[in-house]
Order: structure tokens, then sequence, then C-alpha cells
């Protein structure tokens, strides 16, 4: 025997149909991309290194950054390199939303000579590229959140960062960026943000899933106004 199904609960389904389409559709992957020069909002870099045989002395704007335990450009002594995209999260368009997933995040570099074992770590307050050196460098953590392979190739070197990076969308105030360190006296040495080629800059790229406001009916009359 056939038996009719009421309006009231066909128009039910239909509806929780359309809602689970609106949140699959809402857990679609965006992707945003920040890279000094690429025209968007919010992709302002920092990057420079720092000396320590020359401890007072700012290398902002070079177009190169140097990572290297003796480099004789720099008087033959350590040489580190900090990078920051100050800007990726917030609330404005263009930006990674508080509430957002990240499902994959990595730092897209080129290395114009290769070498030791480098290893890059979260650096622990402010710093100005303007002004920063040896001597006012800022403090990092010890453990690492990835290490370049010895003699990894020159050209384009990718650093995953998810973890990182998802921390950095959840506390936006703490996006003090990243302290490249050598462990070796054969260096490494890569494009920075003031590179002459764009494709070459420091470029982040960050997938990620935020969630959608969907309305509730608080009236519990099978619809979504408020009467």
């Amino acid at each position: 025997m056939n038996r009719l199904i009421p309006r009231s609960t066909a128009l039910q389904a239909l509806a929780a149909g359309v809602l689970l389409t609106l949140v699959a559709s809402s857990a679609m992957a965006d992707t945003l991309e920040f890279q000094a020069g690429n025209g968007g909002s919010h992709s302002d870099t920092d990057d420079v290194s720092i000396a320590a045989e020359e401890a007072d002395s700012n290398f902002e704007g070079a177009a190169e950054l140097y990572v290297d335990q003796q480099d004789d450009n720099f008087g033959g002594g350590e040489v580190q390199a900090l990078v920051r995209f100050p800007d990726i999260a917030g609330t404005q368009p263009g930006q990674l939303p508080p509430s957002a997933t990240v499902s994959s995040a990595t730092l897209h570099l080129e290395l114009l000579s290769d070498g030791d074992v480098v290893t890059v770590h979260r650096v622990l307050s402010d710093w100005d590229p303007a002004s920063v050196t040896w001597s006012t460098r800022p403090p990092h953590l010890g453990s690492f959140v990835y290490a370049f392979p010895v003699d990894p190739g020159d050209g384009p070197y990718s650093v995953p960062l998810p973890l990182t990076v998802q921390d950095w969308v959840s506390n936006a105030s703490q996006n003090y960026g990243l302290l490249f360190i050598a462990h070796g006296t054969d260096g490494t040495d890569i494009v920075s943000s003031e590179g002459s080629a764009l494709a070459q800059r420091p470029r982040l790229e960050v997938v990620f899933t935020s969630p959608i406001s969907l309305p509730v009916d608080d009236d519990d009359d099978d619809d979504d106004d408020d009467d």
C-alpha cells in the first residue's frame, strides 16, 4: 500500500538536503598566497640577514638572505636569516580568518646555493627589519620546526609549516616569523623579498577551510525567519 508523505515532512527533508549541500560546500578548501609584490593587500614580507662579526649592522634591502657558520662576506663569522609574513591572519579579505583550519602551509624559497644542514626555528619576540642586528636579534625556540637536508639542490625549495601557520592563525599576535640557522661552513643563500624576480621571492601558500554561520530556526516553525 502506498502512503502519502505529509507535505511538511517532505519540505523538512528537502531543507535538510539543501543544508547538507551547504555544509559540504562550506568545507571546500580555499588557498591564499602571500608574497612581496604579488598585489595582495596582506602580502608584506619582512626578511633580513644578521651577522655576528658585524653585530651592530643592519642588512635590510639586500636581494639575498645568507645562512652560514662562517661567511667571508660578513667578516668570516656566523650569519643567520629572519623571515616573517606579518599580516597573514585577521578578519579582512585576503587574510586567514581566526577560525580557519590549516590543512597545508608551504614556504616556497629559491636557493641560490645549498650547503650544510639549516634548521628553521620559531621566533619568540618582535623585530624590525629596518633596524634588527645580531646584537638586537630576537630570541627563538631551541627546537626547530624544519631542517634542510645537506645539499638539497639549488633552485625552488619548499618548507612545510602547517602546524606553525595554524598557531599563527589562532594567535596572530604570536607571529614573529622564523629564524634560519646553519650547522656547518658550507652556507645557503636564498633570494629575499627584495629579489628582482617576483617568482623567486619567498612565498607562503596556505590551504585552509573555515566554518560558515548557518541560519537557526529559533521559533520552531520550520523556516529560517524570525516570525
